[in-house]
């Protein structure tokens, strides 16, 4: 296994790189390798899920209530925390290491081909003209760049789907939705969640700029499920559902939830003109008011699936809710101080966070000191999301994670926090450097008391560097 992942992680990975723009992504040689391996993605009925926020949990979810309805369903999501093999779930189980390996052993041939074929494309002699050149147009549709690790990764997934004979498969889409990988699926429905901005060098700087590409999962006749609150997102995503005559159901529009008491909310909705649907005595293991508008999409989902038949009944809606899990959003792993850790990287996530543990958290109210480990990736809002959290926090660590080389100097982000402090005249804040993420952990773990908040939170690389050591420390402590 240790030599098919080291081959994986030799490839383009675009996790892992800033500056990237959308010439970099198209579609070509992902729908080409799973044309030659017979096309497992169009062998199960699909979900498929976009969104700048959210979209991890809403596939979590829609994927728990397909398996409480009694379908054996795939799940694939990105990137991971702890371990690869937690991108590709058959019920509810990461993909084993011997199942990951038989995979790969199968596609090795194909991308071994396909990669000598790039290559001669790419060392064919240039042309006149700019006209393309002999050899490309022979062997098109193969690009001249080789398959990036998300394509094989893709590919990896879809096939081990067509192994297990899934029922159905829910698909997160990785960046965008365009261009992105997984939208080479036929679906049976699509989901895009809300959209603010966000990998804007790759998707652009606008909110209607970014809608178009995460519209670019809509397909023809197949309903959508929008959960974009934005005028201008909502107005791009109605406008391609239009062109592609695809009914748009809408957060707020067409269904929505309403709270009621101990943490139990209700649904209501409407998707057929005769009939109008409410759900009761609904509850989720995940915390925030965002985590229930999640669950809204999630619902709003299978009750689009219902109109073509799926038969998904409330209960396996309830069910569905309360088995969802998802590490690393708003998840508490240590008490006595309380640690919450969040994968919260964007303004739009963290401010969901911050309304989070200052709502859901009751130790929050009468902490002595709310505690921050903070890093965060350079292509982000990071004047944004500090001036959030600044407000929140009295103690905040800045770091730089070791395991990806899009982190921020803790350097670049203790000056734009002082300048935040000294604009905003924000008073009584320690900021602090740490070297790593570790080191940070140390740093605020020692200066904790047990009625203490720490909030580890910036990055999804943050929280995979910490968590497993956090978690050790914690149930050690308790």
């Amino acid at each position: 296994m240790d030599r098919y992942l080291a081959k994986l992680y030799s490839r383009i990975n675009y996790e892992r790189q800033v500056r990237v723009g959308p010439r970099h992504f198209k579609l070509n040689n992902i729908r080409e390798l799973l044309r030659r391996i017979d096309a497992p993605h169009l062998k199960y009925p699909v979900i498929h899920v976009a969104g700048t926020k959210g979209k991890g949990s809403v596939a979590t979810m829609v994927a728990e209530i397909l398996a409480a309805s009694g379908r054996k369903t795939g799940l694939f999501t990105s990137p991971h925390l702890l371990r690869i093999n937690e991108r590709i779930v058959v019920g509810g189980k990461s993909i084993s290491d011997q199942d990951f390996e038989a995979v790969l052993t199968s596609l090795e041939p194909f991308i071994q081909t396909m990669d000598k074929i790039s290559e001669e494309i790419r060392h064919a002699p240039p042309t006149p003209d700019n006209e393309v050149c002999p050899v490309a147009r022979k062997l098109a549709p193969i690009t001249a760049k080789p398959l990036t690790f998300f394509e094989i990764i893709t590919a990896a997934a879809m096939l081990h789907f067509a192994n297990q004979n899934c029922d159905a498969v829910v698909l997160e889409v990785g960046l965008g939705g365009r261009l992105d990988s997984t939208n080479v699926c036929e679906p049976a429905a699509t989901v895009i969640t809300n959209i603010s901005l966000d990998h804007t060098r790759q998707l652009g700087t606008t909110i209607d700029k970014i809608a178009f590409e995460k519209a670019g999962i809509i397909k023809p006749d197949v309903p959508v499920v929008s959960g974009a609150l934005n005028p201008e997102a909502d107005a791009v995503i109605q406008s391609v559902a239009k062109e592609r005559n695809s009914p748009v159901f809408r957060l707020g529009q067409d269904f929505s939830i309403t709270d009621q008491a101990a943490r139990r909310f209700s649904f209501q909705g409407n998707f057929a003109a005769s009939e109008k649907i409410t759900i009761d005595d609904l509850r989720l293991t995940m915390l925030g008011q965002h985590q229930r508008t999640n669950a809204a999409l999630a619902i709003a989902t299978a009750e689009t699936l219902n109109l073509n038949d799926w038969k998904i009944s409330a209960d396996s809606i309830r069910s569905g809710l309360l088995n969802a899990n998802l590490q690393g959003r708003a998840q508490i792993v240590g008490d006595s101080p309380t640690v919450i850790m969040d994968v919260a990287h964007n303004v739009a996530s963290i401010t969901a966070l911050t309304r989070t543990i200052s709502n859901e958290l009751p130790a929050w109210q009468t902490a002595p000191t709310k505690r921050l480990v903070f890093a965060v990736s350079k292509e982000k809002d990071n004047a944004g999301m500090l001036e959030i959290l600044l407000r929140e926090f009295d103690q905040i660590i800045l770091t730089k994670y070791q395991d990806n080389p899009r982190g921020v100097a803790a350097e670049s982000l203790l000056d734009l926090s002082e300048q935040i402090v000294s604009d905003k005249q924000l008073t009584d804040k320690e900021i602090i450097l740490a070297e790593n993420p570790t080191a940070a952990w140390r740093q605020v773990r020692e200066a904790a008391t047990e009625d203490d908040i720490i909030c580890i939170t910036g990055s999804v690389f943050l929280v995979a560097e910490l968590l497993e050591t956090v978690r050790r420390d914690a149930a050690g402590r308790s």
